[in-house]
């Protein structure tokens, strides 16, 4: 799934009466969810098969589930509460369903963005104070099992 085809999908939540979408392709599951705010919040989480023609014994450990978190829609991230402020979450970090990661801001307005799945913080690959788009990749969870 490309980020384009994301990011419409995106708009398409937050403009209809839906409170979320799911789609599957090609072993990729996207799911996304109108926020109590309005706006829409996402999660990819990528997902393989092992290969069913290696025996038990040649298949590798199960990849943690990964679920990346993306802007619901443009505006201003924000990884602490205010400047100078601790940030709510740090790589490798436990996070809970519903706890919040961070802020992400537009028009004026503070929206706290929550996590969706438990897990462990694996990466936040957008910077502090930076301006990002719809569907910008914002945190990455190895969610739990």
């Amino acid at each position: 799934m490309d980020e384009q085809f994301i990011a419409r999908l995106i708009a398409l939540v937050e403009r209809s009466g839906i409170a979320e979408l799911e789609l599957s392709q090609g072993g990729a599951r996207l799911r996304i969810v109108k926020s109590p705010g309005g706006g829409a919040a996402q999660t990819a989480v990528e997902t393989g098969a092992p290969d069913a023609a290696a025996s038990p014994a040649e298949q590798a450990p199960p990849e943690p589930r990964r679920h990346v978190v993306r802007a619901g829609f443009p505006g201003t991230f924000f990884r602490a509460s205010a400047p100078g402020q601790p940030p709510f979450v740090g790589v490798g970090d436990r996070v809970e369903d519903g706890q919040q990661l961070a802020i992400l801001e537009a028009m004026k307005t503070m929206n706290p963005l929550e996590a969706d799945c438990a897990g462990k913080l694996a990466e936040t690959p957008a910077e502090d104070g930076a301006a990002v788009e719809a569907g910008a990749a914002l945190f990455v969870i190895e969610a739990d099992a």
